[in-house]
């Protein structure tokens, strides 16, 4: 939606939208067993969303 009506910016949100797959790739893989909880794969899966989220907080910081 945002994507859409470009209320944010492109490259924004095309990290989100790609960030989202690793994210559940590792919630899955996680869910099912195939990687452990403390395996690098499993940060890994979240550093985009995680950059989304900072990026954010960033965002609305500078803003006041």
């Amino acid at each position: 939606m945002l994507y859409q009506a470009r209320l944010v910016p492109r490259w924004l949100s095309v990290i989100g939208i790609v960030g989202a797959f690793p994210l559940f790739a590792g919630y899955f893989a996680l869910m099912f067993g195939f990687i452990e909880r403390s395996s690098p794969l499993t940060g890994a899966s979240a550093i985009m969303v995680a950059f989304l989220n900072l990026h954010w907080e960033f965002i609305y910081w500078l803003q006041g």
